[in-house]
């Protein structure tokens, strides 16, 4: 049986739903992306480094209520997992390997502790992730989901002593694996900030030399083409190339950005470090 995948625009006066897609024996997946409280107008920081241990989810009053009412959203499903995505390495765990039980209200449980990016996301299970600029990867093959967090870093590295750091597009592949054909596998990414503004010039008064060794790395390694005229980087482009590279089917999605007036990414105010929280429910 043919299952949706939506989007829910939380941001909206009124929830938005939106198909984006029919896709054969995929699993059902829904997003949902966070950042002004449209009731009350509230500014949060939906950042989840209060949220470590398991003691965390009683000492913090402020995060852990309402981290658990944006679970509720989504879906009454007691499980959540969160890895830590701050090293970018594009790890993608089990959810064994995220041993820290954090009870954020009576009902809704997160689940913490390793140093990753995605996790293999059982059914009636969801994931979560706190994002500025980056991106929200689900890969299916109709049987299995990995959902991750996807950085500029997660997907390219630019210093020489990073040889070893391999994408999180690629480690996805790998998580799939084994005892079936990989082409069955596809890939839906979720982005949070426009190339255009997504600016790597090289002469930038402070990061000109960061800029140039970057943007002279993604010639050298095929990525070319992901550079901008303004000397932005195309994140869509670079993982669509990765996902080819890796044999995966690519499916973008038709709302695949953030509303930038509904969500901190992309401000100038005070806010603009605030993060917004991105979750994903497996049907």
């Amino acid at each position: 049986m043919s299952e949706n995948v939506r989007i829910i625009d939380t941001a909206a006066p009124l929830p938005r739903e939106t198909e984006i897609g029919w896709y054969n024996a995929v699993p059902k997946f829904t997003i949902h992306l966070f950042g002004r409280d449209q009731k009350t107008d509230e500014e949060i920081d939906w950042s989840l480094a209060p949220l470590q241990k398991a003691r965390d989810g009683a000492l913090d009053r402020y995060l852990a209520p309402r981290v658990a009412a944006a679970c509720r959203l989504v879906n009454e499903c007691a499980q959540w997992y969160a890895p830590h995505p701050t090293e970018f390495n594009g790890r993608i765990v089990r959810p064994e390997d995220l041993p820290e039980r954090i009870l954020l209200t009576n009902d809704v449980t997160l689940y913490r502790g390793a140093l990753a990016e995605g996790v293999q996301l059982p059914r009636k299970s969801g994931f979560m992730a706190s994002i500025g600029g980056c991106a929200i990867i689900v890969a299916s093959d109709g049987k299995r989901m990995v959902v991750a967090h996807a950085g500029r870093r997660s997907l390219f590295r630019d210093d020489p002593r990073d040889h070893a750091h391999r994408s999180v597009v690629y480690q996805i592949r790998d998580r799939f694996c084994g005892s079936f054909n990989r082409d069955n596998v596809k890939i839906w990414v979720f982005f949070s900030i426009r190339p255009e503004a997504f600016l790597h010039r090289r002469n930038d008064p402070v990061y000109a030399k960061n800029n140039d060794r970057l943007l002279s790395a993604l010639i050298r390694s095929g990525f070319g083409s992901c550079i901008m005229p303004h000397e932005g980087i195309d994140l869509p482009t670079l993982v669509q190339l990765q996902a080819r590279e890796a044999g995966l089917n690519w499916q973008i999605a038709k709302n695949r950005y953030l509303p930038p007036n509904s969500y901190h990414t992309g401000r100038t105010d005070k806010y603009r470090l605030f993060k917004n929280l991105a979750v994903v429910y497996a049907h």
